[in-house]
């Protein structure tokens, strides 16, 4: 399932650009009731995935503000991107 749904999101970001997705997606939770946990951690991993860290960074911490939790998984593939990258700067 996660498989078709980075696929799309790879090809979304690649079409549209950068955006700014909280706005749409707190809307469509008030309406389907979807875990914002889930959703966003799904973003932050897809952002690191096409190598837009910089965005999954800025995400993580709006994230935190609103008091959204991003699960383990989505955390340790952005540390692991920012190790890669040599940028652990950006979240010290």
């Amino acid at each position: 399932m996660f498989d078709d749904a980075r696929w799309v999101f790879a090809k979304m970001a690649e079409k549209f650009g950068e955006f700014d997705c909280l706005a749409v997606f707190d809307e469509g939770f008030k309406v389907y009731g979807a875990d914002r946990s889930t959703v966003y951690s799904f973003l932050v991993d897809g952002y690191c995935r096409i190598g837009r860290i910089s965005l999954s960074v800025e995400l993580f911490f709006r994230l935190c503000k609103m008091g959204v939790s991003v699960s383990h998984y989505a955390l340790l593939k952005m540390l692991s991107s920012l190790i890669d990258l040599r940028r652990l700067d950006l979240i010290l």
